[in-house]
């Protein structure tokens, strides 16, 4: 199946959403894996995967002569309930804002290869699009905030089950800087982008849109809260096996939304 993909666009893209939803989830493959699809399938025809096994980052980076796009790699599912239950809440400096310590020393670990190959495949002045999945909707996030630092152009980054980031100057600065290019799409009662919790001085960033129950796409924050409102113990079971808060994460859920919604538009 080739994939579409709108390079020249800085709006929502149908089209956009998809393709980025399945590079975020082949993020999860092995090196070989991954170049199979991107050349099959969005017949980019620059690859590189980026391995750090110190920090246990991964993302994969490819491109042709109008676009780039970069993936990191999430949580993998039989880590993630260790992740909600033992999330770390330490901020550290970022020129946007502070932001979570763990999320950044992850993706500083990688960040150096991921410019340079950034840079490397940038001959044409393509496009550069971010996309990730759960611990990779995060990094995706910082790695769009870093090119911001340096005033590097970002058309655009869309994130699926996105963690928390940083705190509202640094949500104030994304929605500032990547208005309508920057969607963060959350799935029914998916938990992770309820961590870390605003309590904590966390908050959420980017143009928020919700998958319902039926995978109907929504625009409507209000209506995710009403939801979340009305579901008796959820919270309390988020760390349980087998819960909603758990299933909902799954990656393949997410592409079947956005492809169920290529109609809808938000501009």
């Amino acid at each position: 199946m080739a994939l579409s993909f709108d390079h020249d666009t800085t709006n929502y893209s149908p089209n956009n959403a998809l393709t980025l939803a399945y590079c975020a989830k082949w993020a999860y493959l092995d090196a070989a894996s991954v170049e199979a699809k991107v050349t099959n399938q969005l017949q980019t025809d620059r690859f590189r995967f980026i391995e750090i096994t110190s920090s246990s980052t991964e993302a994969f980076v490819t491109g042709d002569r109008h676009k780039i796009i970069v993936s990191f790699r999430g949580t993998e599912p039989s880590k993630l309930q260790d992740i909600l239950s033992d999330i770390r809440l330490d901020r550290t400096y970022h020129a946007l804002g502070n932001v979570h310590f763990g999320f950044i020393r992850s993706l500083d670990s990688a960040w150096r290869e991921v410019i340079s190959t950034i840079r490397q495949f940038q001959d044409n002045n393509q496009s550069i699009w971010f996309t990730g999945h759960s611990l990779g909707a995060a990094l995706a996030t910082l790695g769009v905030a870093k090119m911001l630092e340096f005033a590097y152009p970002v058309a655009g980054l869309y994130t699926f089950g996105q963690p928390r980031v940083g705190d509202k100057k640094f949500a104030d600065a994304m929605n500032t800087v990547m208005a309508k290019q920057y969607f963060r799409f959350v799935n029914n009662n998916d938990a992770v982008p309820r961590v870390p919790l605003r309590a904590m001085g966390y908050v959420d960033c980017g143009y928020f849109l919700y998958l319902d129950k039926n995978q109907v796409l929504h625009d409507d924050l209000s209506i995710w809260r009403r939801l979340l409102d009305g579901a008796h113990g959820r919270l309390e079971a988020l760390g349980e096996k087998g819960t909603d808060g758990i299933n909902d994460h799954n990656m393949d859920d997410y592409i079947a939304g956005v492809a169920k919604n290529m109609n809808k538009l938000f501009n």
